[in-house]
């Protein structure tokens, strides 16, 4: 019998399959392969080791001598840990054996402009710089050609839901009054991908137990549901990550020398990105981000429509009629300033 995580008899009755034919089902999906590791999945394995005296862990689902815990018994499948695969092939979680701090290291072929914009936030003092919001970079290692880019374990940034106004403040005033992307903007670099999937969370104080790196709404062992508190009572900090789109510039290029071309990222709706010619990527930032705050919050609850006007001027047509990352904090500034102590409390919900 092989259970991964303590003795046997301590799993709950929900995580077991009281009837034979449907243990024979999922028998049958194991010697199958159903749970078998996909290909990429098998390259980590191999690395494993290598990851091992770098000082990180993978799952022990990635042990050369793995076998599926639930093997012999009859528990469900799905709620053993080791039964979750991996989802994006060129990112793998573990914990830093030191301090078991869950992390995710990203494998990319050589060292991308990703890699190098990410290590640009990450160098000297910008990982200590209270205005840097770009994910921090916790080690790098290169093996062949192949660079290993070691980050925090993050989830995404509106997962849990918003429940309160305050909670949508303080995501706007660390990307932008705490001045996110306008310190970004100030090293050179314009991110042309600042949508849904690109802004996460450190959520550590929100999920104190922690929870799986792959199904973030489990526990770490994959049996049960976790609840996160609420983030009026708990420190959340938003990161910028995903630097594939990104542009630099060197410190000291003239504005007008400031232009990228080239459609790219996920939003489709910037209108630079339907005209054929160069445009000022900085602006893009900014409508990337004013589209996300009209989607994300005033097309979903009701109670943030003090927004609107932000939103406007952030998402207007022209990109020289958007205010620059330094004129959009002044702005949001003067917004968050006019809310009451009881605005502020005020519940979000969810448009019909």
């Amino acid at each position: 019998m092989n259970v991964l995580d303590g003795d046997y008899e301590s799993y709950p009755p929900h995580t077991r399959i009281p009837d034979d034919e449907i243990l024979a089902v999922y028998a049958e999906l194991t010697v199958n392969g159903e749970y078998a590791l996909l290909p990429y999945e098998e390259e980590w394995r191999e690395r494993g080791p290598l990851i091992k005296e770098w000082g990180y862990q993978l799952r022990r689902r990635y042990d050369i001598d793995w076998t599926p815990s639930w093997e012999d018994t009859n528990l469900n499948p799905f709620f053993c840990e080791d039964s979750i695969d991996s989802s994006v092939p060129n990112v793998i979680d573990a914990v830093r054996i030191h301090d078991d701090l869950p992390v995710a290291i990203k494998a990319t072929l050589g060292w991308t402009t990703e890699a190098s914009i990410a290590f640009l936030f990450t160098d000297g003092g910008a990982v200590e710089e209270s205005r840097n919001h770009c994910v921090p970079i916790l080690d790098t290692f290169i093996e062949g050609d192949i660079v290993y880019i070691v980050m925090p374990l993050l989830r995404p940034f509106n997962d849990p839901p918003f429940l309160a106004v305050a909670e949508v403040i303080d995501f706007i005033d660390q990307l932008v009054e705490a001045r996110g992307i306008e310190y970004m903007h100030q090293q050179g670099v314009a991110h042309r991908d600042i949508t849904v999937g690109n802004i996460m969370m450190d959520a550590s104080e929100l999920y104190p137990e922690g929870f799986h790196p792959v199904r973030q709404n489990l526990s770490k062992n994959g049996m049960a549901e976790v609840v996160g508190v609420m983030r009026t009572h708990a420190p959340v900090r938003y990161y910028l990550i995903d630097f594939d789109s990104a542009i630099a510039f060197e410190k000291g290029t003239p504005s007008k020398y400031k232009y990228a071309e080239g459609r790219t990222g996920r939003d489709e709706e910037v209108p630079e990105f339907k005209l054929n010619e160069p445009y000022d990527p900085f602006k893009v930032d900014i409508y990337q981000f004013g589209n996300l705050l009209k989607k994300e919050f005033l097309l979903k609850y009701t109670g943030v429509e003090f927004l609107e006007p932000l939103v406007r001027e952030m998402t207007r047509p022209r990109p020289q009629e958007r205010p620059n990352a330094s004129a959009l904090r002044v702005r949001f500034n003067t917004v968050r300033n006019r809310l009451s102590s009881t605005q502020m409390r005020t519940h979000l919900n969810l448009k019909d």
